[in-house]
């Protein structure tokens, strides 16, 4: 997830990179919280938007929205699981009385996860996901959503090559992801932000798999197939 530059931090002579490889399984959300808590319930992080939040708890359905990572469409699949959580939920029980529920609260803007405070998140009542991407291919579509599209500029192979030898031209900055999804602790020195994004999330979908990583956040929220339906553009 995080790259480094191989000639001491200076990508523009060396574009060779030395990659930190993670890997986890992310178990299904009420088995991790029943292994801490056998009360624990299979939807205790929706969170009624009627109840009192803050940023000092962050509470419910948390989507960190990367720039240029499927960004859009991992809003949309927040906003359909907290739709139809929301509807299954406030259905009348067998005697007829409606839950309630309310409405799950939901986050899905652009901002980092540090900004959000969701290193502070209340684990046993949330579900806190994102989407990477690979990031070349992400740096060259926000130079040419950006940098082409709303700055008109010219795109050549110079200009593609310069962007990404040096991506702060774009006001990017290396390891773009890792800094949007970090969840900064008291013990930073002690972890790399790679081990905490992984260990830190309930669950990272790829963006070049979307379709699988979508059944796959389906079986760990216990939510069915119909919420995380998408359809290419």
């Amino acid at each position: 997830m995080k790259a480094s530059p191989s000639n001491n931090g200076n990508p523009t002579d060396d574009m060779s990179m030395e990659i930190e490889q993670k890997s986890r399984a992310y178990p299904i959300w009420i088995d991790k919280r029943r292994a801490v808590d056998n009360n624990s319930r299979p939807y205790d992080w929706f969170v009624s938007e009627d109840l009192p939040t803050n940023d000092k708890d962050p509470k419910g359905l948390l989507f960190v929205k990367v720039l240029k990572c499927s960004s859009s469409t991992g809003a949309g699949v927040t906003l359909r699981i907290q739709d139809g959580l929301s509807k299954r939920l406030n259905q009348p029980n067998q005697n007829q009385t409606a839950l309630a529920h309310g409405t799950c609260f939901a986050h899905y803007d652009h901002a980092t996860a540090r900004k959000l405070g969701f290193e502070k998140r209340n684990p046993s009542q949330s579900f806190l996901w994102s989407i990477v991407r690979e990031p070349a291919q992400r740096t060259l579509s926000h130079y040419f959503y950006f940098g082409v599209s709303r700055r008109n500029d010219t795109a050549t192979e110079d200009s593609i090559l310069s962007v990404l030898k040096n991506p702060r031209k774009l006001w990017l900055g290396q390891n773009f992801q890792s800094k949007y999804l970090d969840l900064p602790s008291q013990n930073e020195q002690s972890s790399s932000s790679t081990e905490r994004i992984i260990n830190g999330y309930d669950f990272l979908g790829v963006s070049e798999r979307m379709e699988e990583s979508l059944v796959v956040l389906a079986m760990l929220a216990q939510i069915p197939l119909t919420d995380v339906v998408i359809f290419s553009s």
